[in-house]
């Protein structure tokens, strides 16, 4: 028998209703025959209630592996970060601008983070600093690069039309700042069923 299978019959609900006109209280008359049919009741329970929480297997060359790739990574960020500051005045590094090649980088460095938190065992601390650290890595890595592309579709389509075209740092900046807030958001919401204890 599963709980879909409950059904209450007529005679039931007639003693339930007896038990209200005696009780004159709804609650008291349900939990007063809840009491005197508990076997009925209990016959509606699985068989497998309550759970065993059983352990897993042992998952260390899984875990052991993921961290190592996660600091490796780790350490290719680090590693392009000091490259590209230390040749900040090149051409290359000035016509690609240096403030989105940080962005980029830093999201890298956020997402690499975020894989380390999801590979440890999971707290409720845990759980929603991985997803923050994920979901604005990602955000941090793709949106400059969006931005960047739709700039240079502006000056591509200017060109066309033999038109000069001045293209300004703020509003990219103001472009990338509110997909992060919208990130943000979403990332609140998710850290909220995160930590609510919920299976």
């Amino acid at each position: 028998m599963g709980i879909h299978n409950f059904r209450l019959s007529e005679l039931q609900m007639t003693e339930i209703w007896e038990n209200m006109l005696k009780l004159n209280s709804p609650r008291e008359a349900v939990c007063q025959w809840a009491v005197d049919n508990f076997d009925y009741l209990e016959s509606f329970i699985p068989s497998s209630y309550p759970r065993v929480i059983r352990e897993g297997a042992d998952n260390t060359g899984l875990f052991i592996s993921s961290m190592v790739l996660a600091c490796l990574s780790i350490s290719l960020v680090l590693v392009a970060g000091v490259v590209v500051v230390c040749k900040k005045d090149t051409r290359v590094v000035k016509y690609a601008q240096l403030e989105f090649l940080l962005l980029l980088l830093s999201g890298a460095l956020l997402i690499s983070i975020g894989a380390i938190l999801l590979a440890v065992p999971a707290t409720d601390g845990i759980c929603g600093a991985s997803i923050w650290f994920v979901n604005l890595g990602y955000t941090l890595e793709l949106v400059p690069l969006i931005v960047k592309v739709a700039a240079i579709n502006k000056l591509m389509v200017a060109a066309k039309k033999m038109r000069r075209v001045v293209v300004r740092r703020k509003p990219l900046f103001y472009g990338v700042a509110d997909s992060i807030s919208e990130s943000g958001e979403t990332i609140v919401t998710v850290t909220y069923f995160c930590t609510s204890k919920s299976d």
